[in-house]
This record gives structure tokens, C-alpha cells and sequence, in this order.
């Protein structure tokens, strides 16, 4: 059971390391969406930034 925290531990502190870089890559993704003009290009971004985002939320 130590050895799974320590690993869960390390994981986490990669993850948080990586905080800069993925806060970055999400503001591109919104800048992204802001430089569609086809409807169903502007909805296809928003999925994609709004999937990351979340799936940042949930692991930090």
C-alpha cells in the first residue's frame, strides 16, 4: 500500500509540474475558437478546449 502512494504522489507532482504548459496550451485552444467563422468549426474547437479543460480540472 506505501509503494501505491508514493507512486500516486509522484504522478501527482509531475502532473503539477506540467501546470504552466498545459495552462498555455488551453489558452491557445480558446484563442483557436475565437479564429473559427464556420459554425461548425467554432463548435468543434469549444468541444476540444472545453475537453481539455476539463480533463485537466479532474487530474489537478
Amino acid at each position: 500500500m506505501h509503494s501505491c502512494l508514493l507512486i500516486h504522489e509522484d504522478l501527482y507532482e509531475r502532473l503539477l509540474s506540467k501546470q504552466e504548459q498545459v495552462e498555455e496550451l488551453l489558452g491557445r485552444a480558446e484563442k483557436l475558437v475565437t479564429e473559427q467563422t464556420e459554425p461548425d468549426d467554432i463548435r468543434i474547437y469549444e468541444s476540444m478546449a472545453d475537453g481539455l479543460a476539463t480533463a485537466w480540472k479532474s487530474l489537478s
